[in-house]
């Protein structure tokens, strides 16, 4: 569905890869394929149907590289960056930083991608069909171009189903469906034609540009005080319009964000439990293991286990 081009290599050429190697997020009877060259590795899992496709795309570059992606599908996509971080422009437009758990939608056929060491940012691509599209829009537009947008944590959940379930091949189609419409469901409950702010007012700038903060350094905590003079607001009305918007508050938020980065680490690094917890922002791994059994359902240590084989 995609082809990636590299300025001095050319196109990248994919050879099948064996997907009982894949460790961590999987697209679960999809076609995979992989690329080795001197600069990294793509790794590319592909499924579709009549209606609809997905496309996961993983990168692990060991230095600075820019790949081109041409999507030959033309059409509405979502797409969702799942882990990791890089810089994306289309066409003429100026490169836009991304931070995993951001989101948008396009029909640019080609989009370049700019990959920093390490990252290993990994992409979620659904091609929406035209009948998805004609529904969406139904009462006025349902997206900005341009736009990245915040998953919040209902969207979080679907994603984590999508990409770490076991069901049999016969459901595949009936639950990916259903994934991709309760992806585009919510997105249309918070960001969609009908406000969620009183007065029909547009969402604030200032919460997305206070949503940007905290995900740039998960780390740190802000004061209340500290972040809403950032965005040049007060704190009540931050607190207010964050909790509309994102259906919870500011360090629910924050603390939101840490459990998706160590569920990650988790599948994907060798860290310990320990370190992992002291990223999330946990002194003690008690607190942390109780806050990641409350939110997945069972203990680090027991995540890694089973999702990560």
């Amino acid at each position: 569905m995609t082809d990636l081009y590299h300025k001095a290599l050319g196109k990248l050429l994919f050879y099948p890869y064996d997907d009982y190697h894949i460790k961590g997020p999987y697209l679960a009877g999809s076609e995979v394929k992989q690329t080795d060259v001197f600069l990294g590795t793509v790794r590319l899992q592909s499924w579709t149907c009549e209606e609809f496709s997905l496309e996961h795309r993983w990168f692990n570059f060991s230095a600075d590289a820019i790949l081109e992606a041409i999507v030959a599908e033309q059409g509405l996509r979502l797409e969702i960056l799942l882990s990791g971080n890089l810089e994306m422009a289309w066409g003429s437009l100026d490169w836009r930083p991304l931070q995993a758990g951001q989101y948008w939608f396009s029909n640019f056929s080609a989009t370049r991608l700019q990959f920093q060491p390490s990252s290993a940012p990994q992409i979620l691509v659904v091609y929406l069909p035209e009948s998805w599209y004609d529904q969406l829009a139904a009462n006025g537009p349902f997206f900005q171009e341009n736009q990245f947008y915040a998953l919040v944590p209902e969207m979080l959940t679907v994603l984590d189903d999508l990409m770490h379930h076991d069901y049999t091949p016969n459901l595949h189609r009936i639950f990916y469906e259903k994934c991709c419409r309760d992806l585009l469901f919510h997105h249309l409950l918070i960001y969609g034609p009908k406000p969620i702010l009183p007065e029909n007012e547009p969402v604030p700038a200032f919460v997305l540009e206070a949503d940007a903060i905290i995900s740039a350094d998960l780390t740190r905590h802000y004061r209340i005080e500290e972040l809403a003079q950032m965005v040049g607001t007060n704190t009540t009305y931050l607190k207010k319009a964050f909790k509309q918007y994102f259906k919870q508050g500011v360090f629910d938020r924050l603390q939101e964000l840490r459990l998706q980065q160590a569920r990650e680490q988790l599948l994907q690094t060798n860290m310990s439990i320990k370190d992992i917890a002291m990223e999330a922002g946990y002194q003690h791994v008690a607190n942390f293991t109780n806050a990641f059994r409350k939110r997945f359902g069972m203990s680090p240590s027991k995540w890694r286990g089973e999702k990560g084989m």
